[in-house]
């Protein structure tokens, strides 16, 4: 009995004279509550106005470290001995099982600028600014270091 109630003011209000869909379908929507279309460059700009400042930093000082670490380590003899005989210095191209091999070694090999080894906390700092970059940069969803 409901439905056949909830059905009959359905049509009622269809046929109200009160109730104009030709201008509701055809009236600029300037001032409808709604925005217009959402373009991808939008949600693009918008996803990279999101990251803080401090963040963006971070992550590209843990590529740069990476980046530096990888040019060091091509210039290395003992590289060419390695199950893959260069370190890709980009991770754009780099297989699942690349990025695995490499980063395994990055972690146990990087050190600060003075030579020392990198506290556990900074080490997991480059590890998260590795994996914004994967994300944010390069859309690599693929890969999770952690």
């Amino acid at each position: 009995m409901e439905k056949l109630e909830v059905a009959v003011a359905t049509q009622d209000l269809l046929r109200s004279e009160s109730l104009d869909i030709e201008k509701y379908l055809n009236e600029d929507k300037g001032d409808s509550r709604f925005e217009k279309p959402t373009t991808s460059e939008e949600i693009w700009r918008r996803e990279k106005e999101r990251i803080p400042v401090k963040t963006k930093r971070n992550t590209a000082w843990a590529v740069n470290v990476y980046r530096s670490w990888a040019e060091h380590r091509n210039n290395q003899i003992e590289t060419l001995d390695d199950e893959y005989s260069s370190v890709p210095v980009s991770f754009d191209m780099m297989t699942v099982k690349e990025v695995d091999f490499w980063l395994t070694r990055f972690i146990l090999e990087a050190r600060r600028v003075d030579g020392k080894p990198y506290p556990a906390n900074t080490l997991y700092s480059i590890a998260t600014g590795l994996m914004r970059h994967f994300k944010d940069d390069i859309k690599r969803f693929d890969l999770n270091i952690l």
